[in-house]
């Protein structure tokens, strides 16, 4: 009996000296870890991916209280994320573009490699027929972008630039046209097409460009009802331009026939239905400045017809009350907004 007490303590010893050895060896382990909870997120803006450091030894993180001191170096796609930083680790959120991010991170005589791949979103929470990695998520882009919309449909009343194709000068044509170029990088090269802007000291948007528009490219109009799917991009369902009915019935939403909801960069609609083969007429609305921006249509073959501004409240009084912009009109339909800005 006393022997079998012996051997029992004696194993307790030694298993104790092992636990303790180990606690010991644990505790000056200083190994650690950089942990993500992805490897790859889309190109939403509100998408992000979180790295954090972890210690191999967790009692030494318990009695680190000294400020993680790592560097993050970017070898490839620095300007596809934004980098947040906390505690014991960092964010990386999505910039809108998609690409592949190749980036060091050092801490201490540690260097951790990791790649992160920012994909295209096929998700349509909305249902309106658009990816929702089109939407432009910030303020200041959807205000940019308006700004610049108004400013280049503004500017093809003093002059026409010869980039707007001759084809496509009507109603239609010039939102059209003054749609894409709002959305384009505005360059030194652009501007010199560009000579009669009112407004041209506006940043550009910044979760995109056109051409390089996520998912879609150039062809960045819907042509049919339905929510977007990944066979989209390939049946039709996207066009590079639009017609007055495409942009009215897949590409804006309706905001109202009241003045008070109207904003800057909306679109209004009429139509006359005593001409069938061109019954719908859309103007821009300058918001507070009370313009609105047109083109009359093509006259006839010789006459693409020009782009001409009237104000808010001249339309009002118009003698031709089919023109009045007022909720009792009944040729009048109402302003519509961009998707992209909902």
């Amino acid at each position: 009996m006393e022997k079998f007490s012996f051997l029992n303590k004696k194993f307790f010893t030694v298993v104790f000296l092992l636990l303790a050895g180990f606690g010991v060896f644990s505790f000056f382990d200083k190994g650690i870890t950089l942990e993500e909870t992805a490897r790859s997120m889309t190109v939403d803006k509100i998408a992000s991916v979180y790295y954090r450091f972890e210690y191999k030894n967790f009692f030494h993180r318990l009695f680190q209280n000294q400020k993680l001191d790592y560097q993050i170096q970017f070898l490839e796609g620095a300007d596809l994320v934004r980098e947040t930083r906390t505690e014991d680790g960092f964010y990386l959120s999505s910039m809108g573009k998609s690409g592949k991010i190749v980036f060091e991170v050092t801490l201490s005589e540690e260097v951790f490699r990791k790649e992160l791949s920012i994909v295209e979103s096929d998700e349509d929470y909305d249902r309106d027929g658009f990816p929702d990695s089109l939407k432009l998520v910030s303020q200041s882009d959807r205000e940019n972008f308006t700004d610049w919309f108004i400013s280049i449909a503004e500017s093809q009343y003093y002059q026409k630039t010869k980039s707007w194709e001759k084809i496509h000068h009507d109603c239609a044509g010039l939102i059209v046209f003054a749609y894409k170029e709002a959305l384009k990088e505005h360059t030194a090269e652009w501007f010199k097409k560009f000579p009669y802007l009112i407004q041209a000291n506006i940043p550009d948007v910044a979760q995109y460009h056109y051409p390089f528009v996520p998912g879609l490219g150039t062809k960045i109009f819907r042509t049919r009802n339905g929510e977007f799917q990944k066979e989209d991009l390939e049946n039709g369902s996207f066009a590079e331009t639009a017609d007055v009915k495409n942009l009215l019935n897949f590409n804006l939403v309706l905001v109202g026939k009241e003045k008070e909801f109207f904003q800057k960069g909306d679109i209004l609609f009429f139509i006359r239905t005593e001409n069938p083969k061109s019954p719908y007429h859309s103007m821009i609305y300058t918001g507070e400045s009370g313009w609105l921006i047109y083109h009359t249509g093509p006259v006839d073959e010789k006459d693409s017809g020009e782009v001409r501004k009237v104000k808010f409240d001249t339309l009002v009084k118009h003698p031709d009350s089919v023109w009045h912009p007022v909720r009792d009109n009944p040729h009048f339909m109402g302003a519509y907004r961009w998707k992209i800005l909902q």
